[in-house]
């Protein structure tokens, strides 16, 4: 499945004004951690932590991880700290 993380949390940061080092700061997180996560498609394993960003931007998971397209045919839930994603047809 393709996701979107690494091209929207800079366009998200930089609509916000916040800085990689901000983030880094407020939510306890390694700056190094967040580059990874800009750095090609993939989903953080700790997915409460990526929720509560999600909130200080004023997004969702959905925008943020899969573009500003409708998801069709895809269901994911929580599941301790990590996503599960479900396919259907």
């Amino acid at each position: 499945m393709k996701t979107y993380l690494h091209k929207n949390l800079p366009k998200l940061l930089s609509n916000k004004g916040v800085s990689m080092k901000m983030l880094s700061q407020k939510f306890n997180v390694p700056v190094k951690t967040l580059y990874g996560w800009t750095a090609g498609p993939m989903i953080p394993k700790n997915i409460i932590l990526l929720k509560e960003i999600c909130n200080y931007l004023e997004t969702s998971l959905d925008e943020i991880l899969f573009s500003d397209k409708p998801i069709y045919g895809q269901k994911f839930y929580v599941k301790g700290n990590r996503i599960e994603i479900l396919f259907t047809c």
